[in-house]
């Protein structure tokens, strides 16, 4: 029996999945983050080999080498970033280096949410991106441009707004409203301080970000500032996703799936977004994500190999993954 491994690093975390060459779910593990640009190529490695031997034991496969694994780590955006991480290839367990791949998160993401089909995926998390694959393997995305200048419609970008609407309410050029007042508090008491000490990116990126579930949580009350936000929010991924679909020029109806945090968040954004979705992109089709990134990358693995990726493969993987959530709870 063959086996193979998906990896899929982020800021925060790395997780791992071995499967068989019939799609069963063998084991998973999880380690700290892998952005190349956070934790540095010594310390993505590191936790990326964390990950793998977590996956291993869980799968009662400390020996066996995986035949081929496909990594997508966040912060690869260059072949001078993949030659940093070239270490890694010879340290993980696999058969020859030559049958690992390293790319980006977004490779990993589309391949998870569209079950290796063509179509587009829209990232909305801490930061956002939108990310998309034709029938004849073009790829093209839209965002992604950072935290500084881009980022529309993500976690980051919502809180900020609501704190750009305070900072203006307390200046005295708005007024204030729910949702201001409840940022001003979150904020503290040294308001003042609070804004003009933030840096971004860093550990203040992650801590802004964090707030943006209040929006969310008066937007279900109603607040028509928040709800605003959210709409504006929504349309800018919408927008991307637009982007991503003209350049492919898809030869059929195609669909979008949506990822990240921010879709886990439940209806007061999700249900925007589709909505979004289908007023920019009608010809489109909005499904749910299929599987999780780290089973994207697993995907791929599979078909570094075969070349193609069958649907029994995928359904097998989707009930291993059902499987695998009912044992954890």
């Amino acid at each position: 029996m063959r086996i193979f491994l998906g990896i899929d690093g982020g800021g925060t975390s790395t997780r791992a999945i071995i499967v068989s060459e019939n799609g069963d779910v063998l084991g998973a593990g999880t380690s700290g983050g892998s952005n190349l640009h956070h934790a540095g190529p010594d310390g993505a490695i590191d936790n990326i080999l964390a990950a793998e031997r977590e996956a291993r034991r869980a799968a009662k496969l400390d020996d066996q080498p995986c035949a081929a694994a496909f990594i997508g780590l966040a912060g690869i955006g260059s072949d001078a970033d993949r030659q940093r991480l070239a270490p890694l290839a010879s340290r993980l367990r696999v058969t020859s280096p030559q049958h690992v791949t390293l790319d980006s998160d977004l490779v990993t993401a589309h391949a998870g949410a569209l079950a290796g089909r063509a179509g587009v995926v829209i990232i909305a998390g801490t930061g956002s991106c939108c990310y998309g694959v034709n029938e004849r393997g073009e790829s093209a995305r839209a965002g992604g441009w950072g935290p500084l200048f881009d980022d529309g419609g993500s976690a980051l970008d919502i809180a900020r707004r609501a704190v750009i609407e305070t900072i203006q309410a307390e200046d005295g050029r708005s007024q204030h409203g729910p949702l201001t007042r409840e940022f001003k508090a979150l904020l503290g008491d040294d308001f003042r301080k609070a804004i003009t000490s933030m840096r971004l990116p860093g550990e203040d990126r992650a801590r802004l970000a964090a707030l943006a579930p209040h929006v969310f949580e008066f937007a279900r009350k109603g607040d028509a500032l928040s709800l605003a936000i959210i709409r504006d929010a929504v349309d800018e991924l919408a927008r991307c996703a637009e982007a991503v679909a003209k350049k492919l020029a898809f030869d059929k109806p195609f669909n979008i799936a949506a990822v990240g945090g921010l879709i886990r968040a439940g209806d007061a954004f999700k249900d925007p977004l589709v909505d979004a979705i289908r007023l920019r992109v009608p010809e489109a089709n909005v499904v749910p994500a299929a599987l999780p990134a780290e089973l994207g990358a697993a995907l791929l693995a599979l078909k570094s190999l075969d070349g193609t990726i069958d649907e029994v493969i995928v359904n097998a993987l989707r009930e291993g993954l059902r499987s695998q959530r009912k044992a954890s709870r």
